[in-house]
């Protein structure tokens, strides 16, 4: 029977059966850390444990690794999996689980609490909102759209499979995935789906702004990969990509925690200063011509029909169009560059409708 020790450092920390067991250590080191190439954190001793997981190779042969931080508590618990940055621009959500992990040790938690800290590395890498796959003819694809597709024909899906199948669906029980917007300017929103009572608890203690409901989920996300496996999941949108929010990152830091006491991870009192706002519908204010908007409200303001949410100038200064909002509600995304192509989404106004009444 063929034994590797995990070691992080001089400490070690934990024996794993390659043979027998799910985590697998490949006898690399990358950056001094030890390189796995699957996790089953029941593998694991208590101890909190920095791997890389080595996934596919760019091509000229180069690997890429994916940090994970596995804190593993002495008593017994669920598993808890965290993931950040499947989009490769969303800063403040790899920042959050930065500062969520400085909080956990193996003394303050049960079970254990998996960090994938980067999902979409070549994203990353190319400062891309998309996976983006290396040579001559790159493609480019949103790695949240077949995270648990099961194909392995082409890159971006070789390494989503390995993703889902080797570290993000043996070691959850609940799970959190983390984004912002893009080009959107998004508050504190939380997606959900409403068929569930512990993913709307989830969201209720997460002291988000907005927890928009989705009844049908989004094919290939990570969250909507959990749900058919029956794991309770949500997702956070923190606020806006390429930039760093510090009061919405402790936000949400604050929500994870929250959630890790619901969950039974931790011990403590559920610290929630106030419920999102609810909503299952928003309408899309498109843009009737191209030029420069200038916003008239603010992200969670909230607005009647017909209030103007923003005015549209041309090249001249010359005001083209007033954009109004043919629904009430909570100004739920805004953009964050003030140029337009006509059709670009300006904002979206989210509110409640009552399905029991259609």
């Amino acid at each position: 029977m063929f034994i590797r020790k995990l070691i992080l450092g001089s400490l070690f920390l934990s024996t794993v059966t390659v043979s027998m067991a799910k985590t697998v250590v490949t006898g690399e080191r990358f950056k001094n850390k030890q390189v796995i190439s699957s996790l089953d954190v029941d593998d694991l001793q208590p101890g909190k444990y920095e791997l890389f997981m080595k996934l596919t190779e760019n091509s000229i042969g180069q690997p890429y690794y994916v940090p994970v931080t596995v804190i593993k508590g002495k008593n017994p618990g669920p598993k808890f999996m965290l993931t950040s940055g499947v989009h490769g621009d969303e800063i403040n959500s790899i920042l959050a689980l930065n500062k969520v992990k400085g909080k956990l040790t193996s003394k303050n938690i049960n079970g254990t609490v998996t960090i994938v800290h980067m999902l979409n590395i070549p994203g990353i890498l190319s400062n891309s909102r998309n996976y983006l796959s290396t040579g001559r003819y790159p493609s480019s694809t949103n790695l949240n759209r077949g995270i648990d597709a099961g194909d392995d024909t082409y890159s971006e899906e070789i390494y989503s499979k390995k993703l889902w199948e080797d570290i993000l669906k043996p070691n959850a029980d609940f799970a959190i995935d983390m984004h912002t917007g893009g080009a959107t300017k998004f508050p504190f929103l939380i997606y959900l789906t409403d068929n569930n009572a512990k993913v709307k608890k989830m969201a209720e203690i997460s002291g988000a702004d907005i927890a928009k409901i989705e009844l049908e989920g989004t094919e290939g996300a990570v969250e909507d990969a959990y749900l058919k496996f029956g794991v309770p999941a949500i997702t956070y949108e923190v606020g806006t990509g390429t930039k760093i929010e510090p009061e919405l990152v402790d936000r949400a830091v604050d929500g994870v925690m929250n959630t890790l006491v619901y969950s039974g991870n931790m011990k403590g009192t559920i610290k929630n200063k106030k419920k999102p706002e609810f909503v299952n519908e928003w309408n899309r204010i498109s843009a009737e011509n191209a030029g420069m908007v200038e916003y008239k409200v603010k992200l969670n303001d909230k607005v009647k029909v017909g209030d103007i949410v923003a005015v549209g100038y041309d090249n001249f200064g010359n005001v083209i169009a007033e954009y109004r909002t043919d629904k009430s509600g909570i100004v739920a995304s805004l953009r964050d560059y003030p140029f337009f192509e006509k059709g670009y989404t300006v904002g979206r106004v989210a509110y409640k409708v009552d399905s029991k009444k259609n």
